[in-house]
């Protein structure tokens, strides 16, 4: 007859199987993350150099702008 300490036992080894499973998701999860945050940081620097052509395109449209006005 199984006590209630066997059946504890089981429970706890279940819960051990289930816990390594989620440990080797969680560090596949990490893994990809880590991936696509080191693509973000190029996506991140793209943008930052196409408003910096973008401000001086409207600074020297502006200056332009004003040059032709004073004319």
């Amino acid at each position: 007859m199984e006590t209630k300490l066997d059946k504890i036992n089981e429970r706890l080894s279940s819960i051990d199987g289930h816990l390594a499973v989620y440990n080797e998701q969680l560090k596949n999860h990490i893994r990809r993350t880590e991936l696509l945050e080191q693509k973000m940081e190029h996506v991140d620097t793209h943008v930052k150099m196409v408003n910096g052509i973008v401000k001086f395109l409207m600074g020297a449209a502006g200056l332009t702008a004003l040059f032709k006005y004073f004319r």
